[in-house]
């Protein structure tokens, strides 16, 4: 069964620019009056964001977790609503799929294929509503990462810089402002631009002063750090992902807890992670993926890494927003661990190094 799906992903991947084309020609004649009258430069996007969808649709098949392509498809429902498309844009973008992919496929691949994309299309809402704010009165520093995100939205860096200084200097742990500030107002900032409130420049410009602060932070970070446990960790981003700055928090979670950390960075391929294992005699190897379109690519890396007989006592953690997503996902890619947050996933290492299994 598992191999069926395999190939249904790899026939889509090999034929998604031709199935591209073809669904947005079969969109764009059962709604004319919706799409033409945007011109050539709205049917190249249409077909570039088709084939976005296409990959999504691949990397579930390739994970076997159709639940994957259906919170992508509310994830589309949702930013379209905010761009102003009509209320059905994706669930007929979805019947295109489905009809064109049912033209292109085989009969047992277009079966699987049709499975994900029904599930897609029933979970898709009604009604979207807005995304819940990331930023809780209840959580502590509230009023921190309030001041902070409206720094950062009026792009005055100096008052950014401050708000976080002067919680560090008041005595706020780097660990608290890193789980109760800076996190927090990332992902904000991200929801506000799924609702189509900042553009994609405020985003990296919120990103590039987040990651100044982090390196502000760091003569404070220095003095969290207890006596060296001796546990070794390897920290990467997987190849192809580009986001990286979660995967840095959570090294400095690992380092204040007094591990021997070593970050690895964004886009880093298999092969040079498990290279850095060995040479870091490492207990634990984090993936971190932040796209459903990288998830069979922490696949690939697990996979190679399990088939070095030295790294067989290796813990496999993974994090980021799939996983955080479906549950169980990162059992189904063969992981031995999933940490929703940095702070969690200290202990969780912890525990899988000392022979526990914390499920």
């Amino acid at each position: 069964m598992a191999d069926i799906h395999r190939k249904a992903s790899d026939a889509i991947a090999r034929k998604s620019y031709t199935l591209s084309q073809t669904i947005v020609a079969q969109q764009y004649k059962l709604q004319p009056n919706e799409w033409e009258h945007f011109g050539e430069k709205h049917l190249e996007k249409s077909t570039r964001d088709t084939l976005y969808h296409l990959s999504h649709l691949s990397q579930a098949l390739a994970a076997g977790s159709p639940q994957i392509f259906a919170e992508y498809g509310i994830w589309c429902k949702t930013l379209f609503t905010y761009l102003g498309f009509v209320d059905n844009a994706m669930s007929t973008t979805l019947n295109c799929m489905r009809s064109v992919i049912g033209e292109y496929l085989p009969p047992d691949q277009r079966e699987v294929a049709w499975a994900y994309i029904d599930q897609a299309l029933a979970q898709l809402p009604v009604i979207t509503s807005a995304p819940t704010s990331f930023i809780s009165p209840d959580a502590p520093l509230y009023e921190v990462a309030q001041d902070y995100l409206e720094a950062l939205l009026s792009k005055q860096q100096i008052q950014a810089r401050l708000c976080i200084l002067r919680a560090a200097q008041q005595g706020a742990r780097v660990q608290d402002i890193y789980m109760y500030v800076l996190q927090p107002c990332q992902r904000e900032i991200g929801r506000l631009w799924h609702m189509n409130k900042v553009s994609v420049v405020q985003e990296h410009y919120a990103t590039a002063i987040t990651q100044t602060m982090m390196r502000q932070l760091y003569p404070y970070l220095l003095n969290e750090v207890p006596g060296n446990k001796s546990q070794r960790i390897v920290i990467a981003c997987v190849s192809g992902e580009f986001h990286e700055l979660g995967a840095r928090m959570l090294a400095d979670f690992f380092q204040m807890a007094g591990w021997d950390t070593c970050f690895l960075g964004a886009n880093t391929p298999s092969i040079g992670i498990i290279e850095m294992v060995l040479q870091h005699h490492a207990s634990v190897l984090c993936l971190s993926v932040t796209s459903t379109m990288n998830v069979s690519q922490a696949t690939e890396t697990i996979t190679r890494l399990r088939a070095v007989s030295d790294l067989k006592h290796v813990q496999v953690m993974v994090g980021g927003y799939p996983f955080n997503l479906v549950p169980d996902l990162w059992r189904q890619i063969g992981a031995d661990g999933y940490a929703p947050d940095a702070q969690s996933a200290v202990t969780i290492a912890e525990e899988l190094v000392a022979g526990l299994k914390p499920w």
